[in-house]
């Protein structure tokens, strides 16, 4: 993307190319090819630069003076593009606002990325885009958990809540489960790093 930054006259980066410079997490392979809108309403291929068809007033933002689409816009391109997987990952990274202290803001709402589907409609592929909006959450504390999560519901289990507190009477802390199911069940993502690290590190 730096190296195209500097051929391609004035690109507006869209889609796995944006993600990439927004720092927005995916799962499997990043494409070789590099995504930037068209200033045509169709969109085009040259080599490795795919040209995705824009209408007008696509949202823009710059990012250390590169150019890209508004964040709300690349999910969107993003889950026009990939496989579903990759598209709630960085969806679930860029909404992630979770119940305990510490945490940075996130980079969009459900509300402004569902605004901006429908402003879009009709368009092609648009029931790719739908299909991320009901599973993205803000609740996802990492890529491991939406992976775990979309896991459970292929295998076609119950899908637990999220981030459900625990209180840890004899500390008086609180601790947070990635999972939690109706009769005491409850699930980690990563409690390898989280409960067998020794006891003066581990964090609840």
């Amino acid at each position: 993307m730096l190296a195209a930054s500097r051929r391609l006259r004035r690109p507006v980066f869209t889609s796995w190319s944006a993600a990439a410079i927004l720092g927005l997490p995916i799962i499997g392979d990043w494409p070789r090819e590099v995504f930037v809108l068209s200033r045509r309403r169709s969109g085009a291929r040259a080599g490795n630069v795919v040209y995705v068809a824009s209408g007008d007033a696509v949202p823009q933002i710059c990012v250390e003076g590169i150019t890209v689409t508004s964040v709300e816009y690349t999910l969107i391109q993003l889950a026009r593009h990939a496989r579903l997987g990759a598209a709630v990952v960085a969806a679930d990274a860029a909404l992630r606002q979770m119940p305990f202290p510490g945490q940075l803001p996130p980079m969009t709402s459900l509300e402004a990325i569902r605004g901006c589907h429908e402003q879009l409609l009709p368009y092609h592929r648009s029931s790719r885009v739908q299909a991320m909006l009901l599973r993205a959450t803000h609740l996802s504390g990492s890529p491991l958990e939406t992976v775990s999560r979309l896991t459970m519901e292929e295998l076609g289990f119950v899908l637990p809540r999220l981030q459900v507190r625990i209180h840890l009477r004899e500390s008086g802390e609180n601790a947070y489960l990635d999972f939690h199911w109706d009769g005491a069940i409850g699930g980690e993502a990563d409690g390898d790093s989280k409960y067998l690290e020794d006891a003066d590190t581990a964090e609840t």
